[in-house]
């Protein structure tokens, strides 16, 4: 009678088992590695690199071509209420003198990733805190409790969607309608005197609370999306509805330190695929440290922006396509750098 060396079999067993998921593992890295790199499993749908326009024409040809759903995209938009009010001040001084304990210690804006934060309409320093309510931002002296009181109030023309605190600089979000667009007629850009929505992003000289100063003032065509700030630099993600109207089309327009810019056709990416809607999405990143540096921006014609998530190198953005997917694109940020870098599909759609 023979005997089996049942541990030898096994051991065989395992190293074959090895070798197999060794072969697999590389010719399905060398794919995913040939279809735009190996970034996540969503490159499994196929990277669509993107592309610019060549002209104005393109661009009209394109979203004649591919017309979009706007009443759906106008139904789902963020932002177009405004944010609820907290109340009056005076109650909101007595709260923090009745509340406040004597420690230098203090809880931030909850955030999804360390590093990366959020804008929120209340924000602490550990010494001050900043109160956006409707038109309004406050500046109160929280520490201190004795000390406490109101310091300084910003009364603005347009709604604050969020602000951000970065040493003595405060960044303040708005939303809302300017009363004359700018309409591209055949090669030029006119005013025309309609509503349209735009994006401020405003930067207070705040070294001493008592009398903020206006340093920074950066206009966005489009409805406020969502930002986020990194180290000393803040990345807002702004939507506008591309459409022809009249047969031309309404491109971005930025105002920056009283000079007016469109973003041209040529400078627009996008994807050459059939949507339910197109926007235009910009993402512009402003220096707040130094007054000098101009911003950047990048516009991507993509489908409607419905979530994001931001990590301390790169900006993700969903938005549902057709066939019940969801597409997904990544660009790479990194100071006043930004860059397309990937995109993928997904079945289904993106809870939150």
């Amino acid at each position: 009678m023979k005997f089996l060396n049942y541990s030898h079999i096994e051991r065989n067993r395992i190293i074959s088992l090895g070798l197999i998921a060794f072969i697999i593992g590389g010719t399905l890295g060398g794919v995913l590695w040939h279809f735009g790199g190996i970034y996540t499993i969503l490159d499994l749908g196929g990277f669509r690199p993107l592309q610019r326009f060549s002209s104005y024409e393109e661009l009209k040809n394109f979203l004649n071509a591919t017309p979009s759903s706007l009443p759906y995209y106008y139904r789902m938009l963020p932002g177009l209420t405004n944010l609820r009010g907290l109340g009056d001040i005076a109650t909101f001084e007595s709260a923090i003198k009745a509340t406040v304990v004597n420690s230098p210690d203090y809880s931030t804006t909850n955030i999804q990733v360390e590093g990366v934060d959020e804008a929120d309409i209340v924000k602490t320093d550990g010494e001050y805190v900043y109160l956006a309510s409707g038109k309004t931002v406050v500046i109160l002296r929280a520490f201190p409790p004795k000390d406490a009181r109101v310091l300084s109030k910003l009364d603005l023309n347009q709604t604050v969607n969020g602000i951000f605190v970065n040493g003595d600089r405060l960044v303040v979000f708005q939303g809302g309608y300017d009363p004359v667009g700018i309409v591209r007629w055949s090669r030029f850009a006119l005013p025309y005197p309609y509503e349209v929505a735009r994006t401020t992003i405003k930067v207070y000289d705040i070294s001493d609370r008592t009398r903020p100063t206006l340093s920074r003032d950066l206009t966005i065509d489009g409805y406020y999306f969502s930002s986020r700030m990194i180290g000393n630099y803040v990345y807002a993600v702004v939507n506008k509805p591309a459409y022809l109207k009249k047969g031309e089309v309404e491109l971005p327009i930025l105002l920056f330190d009283k000079h007016v810019k469109e973003i041209p056709a040529t400078s627009i990416y996008y994807i050459n695929v059939t949507d339910y809607y197109h926007i235009f999405t910009t993402i512009a990143a402003l220096d707040l440290q130094d007054p000098k540096k101009e911003p950047t921006h990048e516009t991507f014609l993509l489908g409607a922006a419905a979530n994001i998530y931001v990590s301390q190198k790169n900006l993700y953005i969903t938005s549902p396509e057709r066939a019940d997917t969801t597409s997904i694109h990544r660009i790479s940020i990194e100071g006043g750098k930004i860059a397309y870098a990937a995109n993928g599909n997904v079945t289904g759609y993106v809870l939150n």
